[in-house]
């Protein structure tokens, strides 16, 4: 009786210790879409004020373009959004690991006797990996589109320079 419930206890911390991550990796992922929304409109934002600015002084065509303030953080906020991305995508990774560590003990548990094969700690093996290759997958795709976006940025002032 004992081991039983030594075995059973050992469970439900795994158990707790994986739906904590399971929650960890929902509210980063939430912060990911989040954060990145923002930023885009922001830079859609700064987009549209540096377009109104260079309309209203067309005079000076490379010296709006360039050094307004909002040019500025215009290529500014994609090297915001790398570190913001960067930051929680290494949280969306780190918490993925955490859970392959818990189904690695469960599975030493099992070898050892102490829980029986029938438990898992994750609700379907190939359902929760599809979800982690989902979140990882859009820290990447989010990473892409800034790097183009910045590329773009950087061709358009070195058009306006030249």
């Amino acid at each position: 009786m004992t081991e039983s419930y030594l075995g059973q206890a050992v469970y439900e911390d795994l158990r707790e210790k994986w739906l904590h991550e399971d929650d960890l990796v929902n509210h980063r992922v939430t912060w990911l879409l989040t954060s990145q929304a923002l930023l885009l409109g922001v830079f859609g934002i700064l987009t549209k004020l540096r377009l109104d600015w260079h309309q209203q002084n067309l005079k000076d065509y490379w010296l709006v373009e360039v050094f307004t303030p909002f040019s500025l953080a215009e290529l500014m906020t994609p090297i915001l959004s790398a570190f913001v991305l960067a930051y929680l995508g290494r949280g969306i990774y780190a918490a993925f690991r955490a859970q392959t560590e818990i189904r690695l003990q469960l599975a030493k548990h099992q070898c050892s006797g102490r829980i029986a094969i029938g438990f898992c700690v994750e609700v379907f093996r190939d359902s929760t990996e599809d979800g982690a290759r989902a979140s990882k997958r859009m820290v990447w795709a989010f990473a892409i589109a800034w790097m183009l976006i910045y590329a773009y940025e950087l061709l358009r002032i070195l058009q306006i320079l030249t």
